[in-house]
């Protein structure tokens, strides 16, 4: 079983407006950093990492021996599968996504069933119409707090 991060609006009325992140090693994220966060929509990630392996690639140049420029090479992308899946969660909470719980799942669909059997969705009725507000009741309490002329 692996951690996974619930991330949604704390507003969320349905599943499909929940996205389950398990914390895992990302092989694409390791072998294919850049284009693993333009995939994903994170435009200064991607040139952050485009510039990393350019700053790494540039410095090997000039060293004869490139053992050491390769094994900094094999760690910065490792680096990046570990942390991949945080950034992501990061650049969702900048977008207004909250995390809402962390869950031990097999995988994303159990994470979410869980999420749901913890905290499930109020249940509305349609034909429900006893929390409509409209614009009488809204004449009406404005009437009530400011008074008529």
């Amino acid at each position: 079983m692996k951690p996974y991060f619930i991330l949604g609006s704390k507003t969320a009325r349905h599943m499909s407006e929940l996205i389950a992140i398990g914390d895992k090693f990302s092989w694409l994220a390791a072998l294919f950093a850049p284009f693993w966060f333009l995939w994903r929509g994170m435009w200064v990630h991607t040139l952050l990492s485009l510039a990393a392996f350019m700053l790494v690639g540039g410095i090997s140049a000039g060293i004869e021996n490139q053992i050491l420029p390769a094994i900094v090479q094999v760690a910065l992308s490792l680096w990046f599968g570990f942390e991949a899946r945080y950034f992501y969660i990061e650049h969702l909470q900048r977008q207004g996504a909250n995390v809402l719980a962390l869950h031990l799942a097999y995988d994303e669909q159990m994470a979410l069933e869980l999420h749901q059997d913890a905290y499930p969705f109020p249940e509305q009725d349609p034909q429900d119409t006893s929390n409509i507000i409209t614009s009488y009741d809204k004449a009406y309490h404005a009437d009530m707090i400011f008074g008529s002329n």
